[in-house]
């Protein structure tokens, strides 16, 4: 279900259902098969911070094989001390094989414009890409070209080049020749949620304090 298409419910389209005797038709992949079942489906998580290790929890309880990307510059990867050793793949290779890719990085210079021409040309076209990082590590044009050619199946985003994202000045994505495209955008809300507020506040205070005296803050925006 993962690579539906979002289609607009219109005059058009209502009691479709009783009128074709079948549906199932609008639920096919870009290659026209049916949807893939959450055992089928491979996750590339890049990034594996405090997101990045809760989607790998959850897509491995609904049964999704799981890959955790090296860093693409080929350095090595940001590791907490406590850590247990994970295993990582090649970027390359994740970049192949997934059909749901999370984006879930920094943005640094090693990170900018990490999803181009190159990677999205290599993906499956069945893939689709979630990015819940920064707009950097997208480049944003080459990803539209990309699902126009149906390179790949569908793109998901919360983040965009200039937040508040409005217009197309603001964002590509908001252009008006995006409409049609498998394309899903919230406003920087993904990560708003009743526990999620309560524990910004607790680290806010928590920072000041450190702060205050003089100890290390381990989280710096």
């Amino acid at each position: 279900m993962l690579h539906n298409e979002i289609r607009t419910v219109d005059e058009n389209s209502k009691n479709s259902w009783k009128r074709q005797g079948s549906i199932a038709s609008k639920m096919q992949t870009a290659n026209g098969h049916p949807p893939y079942s959450l055992e089928q489906e491979v996750a590339g998580i890049i990034g594996y911070g405090t997101i990045g290790k809760s989607l790998d929890v959850l897509c491995k309880a609904l049964g999704m094989k799981v890959h955790i990307a090296e860093r693409k510059a080929g350095g090595p990867s940001r590791r907490n001390l406590n850590e247990q050793t994970v295993f990582r793949t090649p970027f390359d290779e994740v970049i192949r094989s997934v059909t749901v890719l999370f984006i879930c990085c920094t943005l640094d210079e090693t990170s900018h414009n990490m999803i181009d021409v190159p990677e999205l040309s290599a993906m499956q076209p069945e893939a689709i890409i979630i990015n819940v990082s920064r707009a950097g590590v997208m480049n944003t044009a080459a990803v539209i070209h990309a699902l126009r050619q149906k390179q790949i199946s569908g793109v998901a985003v919360d983040v965009f080049d200039k937040e508040p994202a409005c217009t197309e000045e603001d964002s590509a994505f908001l252009a008006v020749d995006t409409e049609g495209l498998n394309l899903t955008l919230s406003p920087h809300v993904g990560y708003y949620s009743t526990k999620t507020v309560l524990t910004m506040e607790a680290m806010v205070k928590e920072h000041i304090k450190n702060f205050v005296s003089g100890n290390y803050i381990d989280f710096v925006v």
